[in-house]
């Protein structure tokens, strides 16, 4: 008896501890990956990366070689804030970021990255949002994500649910500010999207037709008057007039 109940205490024991595992797990399948966090290598060539953490935001960046590995050259694959819940293990599947598994088109994701100029402005500055945060785009894989997850929003606690996806520092284009405007049918929940996502747009500037994708006059002038506000906050920050 003794035995079953110092078998069944370590079998507990050991459910325990599976459970304390908590932080994000990096998988790639076609060819390996070097993973940097916070721009610092903390792997060598690997297919899986384990990155153990609480709750908070990881700047992740994963690099693969390019031309099969027969030269030096590394291309980034990925290069994200990435928010972690804290409990449990979130699995970052690589895979999903090779452009046609890499088929040697000699794709680069950094002629993505680097089209905002390596300081994420298109004339070389620096935006910071009215918050004060220096804005970074976000990759296709998150803008994807954020589509998914709107597409299943009904009610306000829905759209700060599926806003968990982005971190301060997510940067949107004007386009993508406005084709997620344009998803939910009425006014309200637009503005919803409009109010929550304007810090975010990194080309402020190119939101002037947003109107357009509202009924109401209402809607239109406070949305209008948020951009505003943001832009201008934007110029005063910078020494730029507005």
């Amino acid at each position: 008896m003794k035995k079953i109940l110092w078998m069944m205490a370590l079998m507990l024991c050991i459910g325990a501890s599976a459970q304390e595992v908590n932080g994000i797990s990096l998988r790639i399948k076609s060819r390996p990956m070097v993973v940097y966090l916070n721009d610092e290598p903390i792997s060598d060539l690997t297919f899986s990366c384990f990155i153990s953490g609480s709750w908070g935001t990881y700047r992740i960046r994963v690099d693969i070689p390019a031309d099969n590995g027969r030269g030096s050259r590394m291309v980034t694959i990925f290069r994200d804030f990435t928010h972690y819940s804290g409990s449990g293990i979130l699995v970052l599947d690589m895979e999903k970021e090779l452009p046609g598994h890499y088929r040697g088109r000699g794709y680069d994701y950094d002629d993505y990255w680097d089209s905002y100029d390596n300081s994420w402005g298109m004339d070389g500055r620096k935006i910071y949002n009215s918050l004060n945060d220096l804005l970074y785009p976000i990759s296709p894989h998150t803008y994807a994500e954020m589509v998914d997850e709107l597409r299943h929003c009904s009610f306000e606690s829905d759209y700060k649910r599926a806003f968990q996806l982005l971190s301060r520092n997510a940067g949107i284009t004007a386009e993508q500010f406005k084709n997620l405007c344009k998803m939910p049918s009425f006014d309200s929940c637009k503005k919803i999207i409009a109010l929550r996502l304007a810090p975010h747009v990194l080309d402020i500037e190119n939101c002037a037709n947003i109107r357009d994708v509202f009924s109401f006059l209402s809607t239109r002038d406070e949305v209008t008057e948020k951009l505003r506000s943001e832009q201008e906050a934007r110029y005063e920050k910078s020494g730029r007039r507005y």
